[in-house]
This record gives structure tokens, sequence and C-alpha cells, in this order.
């Protein structure tokens, strides 16, 4: 009977703990969900700063959304003002609500900064008071955790380590490669007489011919199933990129996206590092050519 009690008692002090912990979470979302944005939209009034209205769990996305899709179904004027076709989200609040707008991701407020002065001190900062946010799911798997996307102190050593990629004697070493890939492309064309031509895709393939040749010592046909899966990821990334969904949603019950993004991302991985692992067999064996610049 002790122990049938004991028991009992350890069963709903483990209950009472779960309880706790699941009653503790909802309490924090409703904070970051409800009552965060409400102070933060009071505050940024206060200083002058307005934008679209916050959705609960949604934020602004809906009505970016709706903006966007709106946007794509008309045709393109023939002008140089793309703001309006490729962020007519923006465009339109920043029409509504001056040049600085308050935003949400979410339950993730974002300032769009327009004023020129702000910028400038934005960008002088010293003290890295002004963070990159998080990005989302897919934008990460599409840029990793490089230059775009780091902080602090691993962005001032991943900046330090890609400086010496470019300086003037590599960048030197680079031209023969570029100039061989230019050249190649303007052969090809030379077939095209009295046929159409894509120059936007002839000049990804030139641009990855250019970075395979340069990065890798390959060249665009070798590393072509990279390229094909990257522009793929990057359809993935848009049309999700206004999509919010809880984190622990996407581990539990991962959509089509998701599991797809991951398969991609697998292979990008595995296909880079057998590349340079290629790069490192020419390299050991005395054949510079294609190394890359050293």
């Amino acid at each position: 009977m002790a122990n049938l009690q004991g028991m009992n008692l350890i069963l709903a002090l483990v209950c009472l703990i779960l309880l706790a912990y699941v009653l503790f979470n909802i309490l924090r979302f409703l904070k970051r969900a409800c009552w965060d944005p409400i102070r933060i939209t009071k505050l940024m009034d206060s200083q002058g700063i307005r934008g679209p209205p916050y959705k609960f769990f949604h934020g602004s996305t809906s009505e970016a959304k709706k903006l966007i899709k709106k946007s794509m179904n008309k045709s393109m004027d023939l002008s140089h003002n793309i703001l309006p076709r490729v962020h007519p989200h923006l465009h339109s609040w920043i029409k509504l609500y001056g040049r600085n707008v308050l935003t949400w991701y979410g339950a993730t407020p974002q300032l769009v900064v327009g004023d020129m002065e702000l910028v400038k001190e934005i960008l002088r900062d010293r003290e890295g008071e002004f963070t990159k946010n998080e990005p989302p799911e897919f934008i990460k798997k599409m840029l990793g955790n490089g230059l775009v996307t780091s902080n602090g102190q691993k962005w001032v050593k991943q900046r330090k380590l890609a400086s010496h990629a470019f300086r003037s004697e590599y960048l030197k070493e680079m031209i023969p490669a570029i100039v061989d890939a230019v050249e190649a492309m303007l052969q090809k064309w030379v077939g095209y007489e009295e046929k159409e031509i894509d120059f936007f895709k002839e000049f990804c393939i030139l641009t990855s011919e250019i970075i395979s040749r340069t990065a890798f010592g390959s060249s665009y046909v070798e590393g072509k199933d990279i390229f094909i899966k990257v522009d793929e990821l990057i359809e993935i990334a848009a049309r999700n990129f206004q999509v919010v969904r809880l984190p622990f949603f996407r581990k539990l019950a991962p959509n089509e996206d998701d599991m797809e993004s991951d398969k991609i991302e697998q292979f990008i991985r595995e296909s880079i590092q057998n590349l340079m692992l290629r790069r490192e067999r020419r390299k050991y064996n005395g054949d510079d050519d294609g190394y890359g610049p050293r």
C-alpha cells in the first residue's frame, strides 16, 4: 500500500511538472505573439514609426502575400523602377507610412529603414547593436551559416578568411578563367545565328561556369547538377518566403517542401565536398591547372 501511494505521488508530481512546463510555454507564446507586438507597436508609434497592423501569429505576411500575388499577375513595364515589382508590399507600405516602416514576420518585428541618415548610423555600427535576424528555415538552407547570416565574432572570423580570396593577386589569377568562359559562351552563340538567345539563362550559366572554374577548378558541366539543385532550392524558398509556421510543427509534421529541401541541401553539401576532394587530389598529384587561385 505504501509503495502504491508513493508511485501515485511521484506520478502526480511528474504530471504537475509537465503541466507547469506546458503552461509556461503557452504563456511565453502568448506573450511573444500578443503582448510584445502591442508593446513594440506603441513604442515605435511614439517615435513616429508606423506600419501595417499586426495580425495574430501571421504578422503582416498575409497582406504582403496578397500584394505580391497581385503584382505578379500584372505585366511589367519597361522601367528601372523595379521596387513596385520586386517588393510591392514594401513599395505600398512606404507610400502609406513613410520612409521608415515597421513590419512583422510572424511575431518578429522588422524595421524597414529608408531614412538615409539612419541608414548611415546603422552602417557605422561598431558596437554590434544592429544584429541580423535569424533567417527563415528555407533561406538558411540556401545561404548556410556564412557571412550573410552570421553575427559577432563568427562573422569577424569568416570575413577575415573570405578576404584572402579577394586579394588583387588572387583576382588576377582568375582573369584567364573568366576570359575562357566568356570566349566559350561567345563561340557557342555563333551557332545560334538567326535564333533567339535567352540572355538571362546564358549569363546564369556564365556566372556558374566562372564560379566553378575559379573556386573548384571544375566546369559548369561537371557541377551542373549542383546549380540545378540550387535553382530548385531558390524556388522552394521563394514559395515559402512569407509563410509563417511554428518551428516544432516543421519537425513533427514536415510538409513536401521541408522534405524536398532537406534532400537538396544534403545533395549540394555532398556534391561540393566531392568537388573539393577532387581538387585536393589534383593538387597533390601536381596538377595546378584547374586548382583555382592558390
